[in-house]
């Protein structure tokens, strides 16, 4: 009996999770549908004496980056890989003792790894967690089968690309396919802030002053993929011409709303709503209640963001986001119809009053994903490459679940533009991008997802087996 409830009690102990990258680090339990923390990857000591707000000898993620200026800072992580173990030690210290506040004796832990992690690295995670950690047991998981195990999936292709790397891993029945895994670490978020912030700076406007988060963050809110790069180039022109100021007049049939009809017209009779547009074109067209609000409308059938607008118009009206949607029509119901509105130009605010003109920049940003000026291969060419170096067999599997991670592919836009760009390359092959909602943090919400399942304990190195075996056991159990 003691032994089946010290099993039980072990089984229902949380996993913690750690999930390091170059930029950021994830950390939280099993089970979790996000992130506890997030916080950078970055370890800093002090250069002299203590002193005010410098007590301490060592400063980890927030703390260390806040204090930038009077702190010696590492990256312990480089492209995925970890360089500076010392500090990589200090990372999951601080994850275990500050943000989860557990301690890692008592619980599992489950560590992500980037494709093409040396062995020897492999070897140092798990001799770390053991014998300064003390962890009970310990797994070692790709973060590109992480990212399947997210989506639901445990067979695709995974095009992982972050702030200093972009990776194609090719993956069949959880298992990643070394040979065919393609990676470039010149092509990454770091990489496109540099660009857009050197592409103001020539045309326009220089954002020296501005830190190179500040950057990112304005080319995360206003940048999007073009789906057909000559229309954009052709919008963005037309723009500039005399006829910038031209509005469109899109004439839209809808069945007319319930209610009293005039006289002569059929029941089944269509209205015409006549659209005040730019580019515009019908997305959509259904019922809508006259209790809903525009703004959770919008929310809940729209695609807005990016490159494109999008308008709810009523009885030829575009209806406001502060009213409710019976505030356009005096019935129960009414047939409404929604416009997206493809504009490239738009006005940014800066923190300081400046206003930043934005235009073809905006995709000509992201655009270097798929044409990149620093001779990269693009990512849609990499993910090609990375399926036909695998097995003739496997290929039609890889081509219908490519996945995408990480943060540089949030754009607007990129699952339409990977899935058009693939569909050229292999126009045999039935391609399906998915794009998940929460891809920032695929990895980690598939590491989550994996620590609460029933067989991960058996998966796990224990404390006994690694006595017995060493730290070798890791490329045996951990695959």
């Amino acid at each position: 009996m003691i032994a089946v409830s010290s099993a039980m009690a072990a089984s229902e102990v949380a996993v913690l999770v750690l999930d390091a990258g170059s930029c950021l680090c994830k950390v939280g339990r099993s089970g979790d549908d996000a992130p506890y923390a997030v916080f950078p990857s970055i370890v800093g000591r002090r250069k002299g004496l203590p002193g005010p707000g410098l007590e301490q000898d060592e400063y980890v993620g927030d703390e260390a980056k806040s204090r930038r200026g009077v702190l010696r800072t590492k990256f312990p992580i480089q492209h995925g890989l970890v360089v500076n173990w010392h500090a990589m030690e200090s990372i999951w210290r601080h994850s275990f003792c500050n943000i989860l506040e557990a301690s890692p004796k008592l619980h599992p832990v489950l560590l992500t790894e980037a494709p093409l992690n040396p062995k020897a690295n492999r070897e140092i995670m798990v001799q770390i967690m053991f014998e300064i950690f003390e962890v009970p047991m310990v797994y070692i998981a790709s973060q590109a089968v992480l990212s399947l195990y997210a989506a639901g999936r445990c067979t695709g292709l995974v095009l992982d690309s972050g702030e200093l790397a972009t990776h194609t891993v090719p993956v069949y029945e959880g298992y990643v396919i070394s040979h065919a895994i393609r990676g470039s670490g010149k092509l990454g978020g770091e990489y496109l802030t540099d660009w857009f912030r050197s592409d103001l700076a020539q045309s326009k406007t220089d954002l020296g002053d501005f830190a190179q988060l500040q950057v990112s963050l304005i080319k995360e809110q206003v940048c999007y993929v073009a789906l057909d790069l000559d229309a954009e180039l052709e919008e963005a022109n037309l723009h500039s011409s005399a006829c910038q100021n031209q509005r469109s007049q899109l004439l839209v049939a809808a069945p007319r709303p319930k209610g009293p009809r005039p006289e002569g017209e059929s029941e089944g009779a269509l209205m015409m709503m006549s659209v005040s547009y730019l580019s515009g074109s019908c997305a959509w067209r259904g019922s809508v209640n006259r209790t809903e609000t525009v703004g959770s409308f919008l929310a809940r059938v729209g695609s807005s963001g990016g490159g494109n607008r999008d308008q709810l118009v009523i009885d030829g009206s575009v209806a406001d986001d502060v009213y409710t949607l019976g505030s356009y029509f005096t019935h129960d119901e009414a047939e409404a119809v929604l416009v997206t509105r493809r504009q490239v130009h738009r006005q940014y605010w800066l923190a300081k009053g400046q206003l930043l003109e934005l235009g073809p920049e905006r995709f000509l940003c992201p655009e270097e994903l798929f044409s990149p000026s620093n001779q990269a291969c693009g990512v849609h060419t990499m993910v090609f490459q990375s399926i036909m170096l695998c097995d003739a067999d496997l290929r039609r599997d890889l081509f219908a679940n490519v996945i995408l991670a990480g943060g540089s592919t949030l754009f607007f836009g990129m699952r339409e533009r990977m899935e058009k760009e693939l569909k050229l390359l292999a126009a045999s092959a039935n391609v399906q991008v998915v794009a998940e909602p929460n891809r920032r943090f695929s990895s980690f919400a598939g590491a989550a997802r994996l620590s609460k399942s029933e067989a991960f304990r058996r998966m796990c190195i224990s404390q006994d087996e690694y006595t017995k075996w060493g730290p070798k056991l890791v490329h045996t159990k951990c695959l």
